[in-house]
């Protein structure tokens, strides 16, 4: 147990239960606080869903938890929790504009004015998926932004298994081959000529929603990997640690990051139509752009939707 740690109480007796059952007495004497304070934190984080037993032993914390103590304690860093928000990303814009530090994490259990990629809207159910938005302050210059959202792209993959479609789309495999959409990301800058001063990374995971609006072909973690058991709140503190990882590679290894992206992919090696353009995709540029070999020889494509051209 840190003693200098500064989050809630309640995230630090969450995380001093680590060492296993500890009675309230202990607790008490390493943080320096009353018993009856050590009773209120344990029941704070019962009432977000943690599983907290009384034992013989002490107190021994089990798994779920997700507001913000238990995730202030996830996730090991700032975190502003709202049971409903407009945008996580326009939250942190704002908090970052005042000086909030790098790795400052923003969710929301229901979002309600998300958006995603060309202008689209999220959406999100509520206490069934990740809304959540991360402020990075990397070293890059403001051309190189948009590879963060690959970054981040490749740390979910990496963590859930399943493909990137380019740029940053998260699938799952479908009959039909097209994919359904698990997870996206939205990055929004603030920069001038030549400095990046930071970015704002908004991810929406779906990870137990079922129920989707009619033509949005899209599917849960659940779904997806019936297999596994998703606890929400350490899925995110595995996800935001290793997005953080693989956005900050970008300062000294750009090209580990869009290697890892390529081993990913589920976009490469495909025919796709991106606009007017159609071929085969096969590389992926050191700036992020996708390329093409068309019949008029290969195209670098900077944006767009992706769409799979099937085989009749």
């Amino acid at each position: 147990m840190d003693p200098f740690d500064e989050r809630p109480l309640g995230a630090k007796v969450a995380g001093g239960l680590e060492e296993g059952p500890l009675t309230g007495q202990v607790l008490a004497e390493h943080f320096g606080v009353s018993r009856q304070a050590i009773w209120k934190a344990v029941q704070a984080l019962r009432a977000e869903g943690m599983e907290v037993a009384s034992e013989s032993g002490g107190y021994r914390r089990g798994g779920g938890g997700f507001g913000p103590l238990s995730l202030s304690w996830r996730c090991n860093r700032p975190v502003v929790f709202h049971s409903e928000t407009g945008s996580t990303n326009r939250d942190l814009f704002t908090l970052a504009l005042d000086g909030a530090e790098a790795g400052t994490l923003v969710v929301a259990e229901r979002q309600v004015a998300g958006k995603g990629r060309l202008g689209r809207t999220w959406v999100s159910s509520e206490g069934k998926n990740l809304s959540f938005s991360l402020l990075l302050r990397p070293s890059l210059l403001p051309e190189q932004a948009p590879l963060l959202c690959l970054a981040a792209a490749v740390a979910i993959h990496e963590v859930t298994g399943l493909g990137i479609k380019w740029p940053n789309d998260i699938l799952a495999p479908t009959a039909d081959g097209v994919g359904a959409k698990v997870s996206g990301i939205l990055a929004e800058l603030h920069a001038e000529v030549g400095h990046l001063h930071f970015v704002v990374l908004g991810v929406g995971l779906n990870v137990h929603a079922q129920d989707f609006p009619e033509g949005v072909v899209a599917t849960s973690l659940a779904e997806a990997c019936p297999g596994r058991v998703w606890d929400r709140g350490a899925l995110l503190g595995e996800l935001v640690d290793r997005i953080e990882s693989r956005c900050y590679q970008l300062q000294t290894d750009p090209e580990g990051v869009l290697s890892a992206w390529r081993a990913g992919s589920v976009t490469l090696g495909h025919e796709v139509r991106v606009g007017q353009h159609q071929g085969v995709a096969v590389d992926l540029r050191e700036d992020g752009a996708l390329i093409l070999e068309t019949a008029q020889g290969r195209v670098p494509i900077l944006a767009g939707d992706v769409q799979m051209v099937l085989s009749s």
